[in-house]
């Protein structure tokens, strides 16, 4: 293989075009390598300006001609490998078993449909077995003897874990996760606002500290848009909200100031969506705002969209295939159990975008949200001791899932990083938090692929 030393294009963009010739979705280039879609087509972006081409078509062209991939990157007709299944979450918070990545060669009927029928016989019982593992129980504290007609509990190993602290007990901090590592910026500290930048690596389970933020902020969000962190307004030292924008630079560990929020905002929410941030309501210093802006990296611009019903702070945002969903949050008055549903492309067509979706089991505030495998939890929140959720199917409900063995309360930051839903700080009962818990929301599964050859 040709020596990859085009100057053009990252690692990371070299990476992606590799994928894209061997004709992969964007959606599998996200599984591969573990990243969002919405990140996939902002590198697919940046990627075709750079070596100028519009298609993925040219773009595999360009990647052939340049040596960028050989043959062992191209698709195979006939070949060995396993089958990846990924167990996503069920409303019971049990996990089922999804073929993904399955190739499909040309094969006798016979032979298809023999192997058919072993993977069907396969799929039934590892569902089986993980109907029996992994869904919640309560077990006796101390096991009854056998009897014919009571087999013996196995005990259930339990889905949360701990890993390294937090180098400083923090809350209300930004995050953002980037080629499976997690960087948290600023919060509120037992000194005071922190222009804090660090970054964990879960692999190798350890802390780094990357360049401060240039202006410390507590109750801000951070979004990913390419090997870019965006931090909008956020709220100061002195208690109040700021407009400023300043971006983290993965690549370079250091921060640039761009087009600033329209109006000072903080306690909003913000998420990422097809190249744009969308920031929804959030604290003027005197109010709740029901407003609505959506920033272009492109033009460095932000632009008001479709407000919503009404005003809205300390929410959480969910980036879903096609929508966001804005989930509980603060009017000004009580907590809110409401969750919406914001359609950014029917807004575009001038259509209502809102939507109604299940409402939270109990009002909270100050919570975290975090998506993984198209499927929304809710961590913490204000208004008592609650228990985390998640939304799995938008026609269904809410549903409580597994208490973290420490207790989480308001202001955690939680990020989604492989199969793993990481929760940092918070506070609970006006103590902070240095607590830093782990769920494993999903289980991996590797299946044989047998090959009959010719």
């Amino acid at each position: 293989m040709s020596d990859l030393t085009n100057e053009t294009l990252s690692e990371r963009e070299i990476e992606i075009l590799r994928l894209v010739a061997t004709g992969v979705s964007n959606k599998e280039i996200a599984t591969r390598l573990v990243i969002s879609p919405n990140t996939v087509k902002v590198h697919l972006r940046n990627i075709f300006t750079k070596i100028g081409v519009v298609s993925r078509t040219e773009a595999t062209l360009y990647a052939l001609k340049n040596g960028l991939v050989d043959p062992s990157f191209l698709p195979k007709t006939e070949t060995t490998q396993p089958v990846h299944v990924e167990a996503e979450p069920s409303l019971l918070g049990q996990t089922e078993p999804v073929l993904t990545d399955q190739p499909a060669p040309k094969r006798r009927p016979l032979l298809v449909a023999g192997l058919a029928a072993l993977i069907v016989i396969g799929l039934l019982v590892l569902g089986a077995t993980a109907w029996t593992l992994l869904r919640p129980r309560t077990l006796p504290t101390t096991t009854p003897a056998p009897t014919a007609a009571q087999p013996v509990v196995q005990p259930v190993q339990s889905r949360w874990a701990s890993e390294p602290e937090l180098p400083e007990a923090r809350r209300d901090m930004a995050v953002a996760v980037y080629e499976n590592e997690i960087y948290l910026f600023g919060g509120q500290t037992g000194s005071g606002v922190s222009a804090a930048a660090v970054r964990y690596d879960p692999l190798n389970k350890v802390w780094e500290t990357l360049a401060e933020k240039p202006t410390a902020v507590s109750h801000a969000q951070g979004a990913l848009l390419g090997e870019k962190v965006y931090v909008p307004g956020g709220q100061a030292a002195d208690g109040r909200p700021i407009a400023v924008l300043e971006v983290y630079d993965l690549r370079q560990d250091q921060w640039i100031t761009l087009a600033p929020v329209p109006v000072p905002l903080s306690r909003y929410g913000l998420a990422a969506f097809e190249g744009n941030l969308y920031l929804v309501g959030g604290w003027d210093g005197e109010a709740y705002s029901s407003a609505v802006y959506r920033y272009d990296p492109e033009t460095d611009a932000w632009s008001e969209r479709s407000p919503l019903p009404g005003p809205i702070g300390e929410c959480g945002v969910a980036a879903l295939p096609g929508k966001l969903l804005v989930i509980g949050g603060f009017d000004g008055t009580q907590a809110l159990t409401q969750t919406l549903a914001y359609f950014p492309n029917r807004d575009n067509s001038g259509d209502d975008p809102w939507e109604e979706r299940p409402d939270l089991p109990e009002a909270r505030y100050n919570l975290s949200v975090v998506t993984l495998a198209n499927a929304a939890y809710v961590i913490g929140g204000r208004q008592g001791d609650l228990a985390p959720l998640m939304l799995v199917d938008e026609a269904a409900a809410w549903t409580a899932f597994d208490m973290p063995p420490q207790p989480v309360g308001e202001g955690a930051t939680v990020a989604a990083a492989g199969n793993y839903i990481h929760i940092f700080g918070g506070a609970h009962s006006e103590t902070l938090s240095q607590a830093h818990q782990v769920y494993q929301a999903l289980y991996s599964i590797a299946i044989p692929y047998l090959d009959s050859g010719n």
